[in-house]
């Protein structure tokens, strides 16, 4: 009742991303249930001939993809960490 929000902020910030980019590395699990992800648009653009013997390029494509999404999340944490002070003595 007696917590301000920027002090709560504070204390959650860390865990929110970590949870953030974690989910946005899974999204590679939605294709269990028929969701078309990056992925699933690999394997539906590997079924056309301008794709063949290009499967290669495509994934590490979409792994710089994946990379450069979760860099940048972390990399905004770390300003948002600094901004607040958490870690800092």
């Amino acid at each position: 009742m007696f917590i301000v929000l920027p002090q709560a902020l504070k204390a959650v910030i860390p865990a929110l991303v970590g949870q953030m980019i974690s989910l946005w590395k899974d999204t590679t699990l939605f294709s269990v249930l028929s969701f078309t992800d990056a992925l699933g648009g690999a394997k539906a653009a590997f079924s056309q001939a301008q794709f063949i013997g290009k499967q290669k390029e495509t994934l590490i494509f979409i792994g710089l993809i994946f990379w450069a999404g979760s860099f940048s999340m972390s990399r905004i944490t770390r300003r948002i960490e600094q901004y607040l002070g958490i870690g800092a003595r």
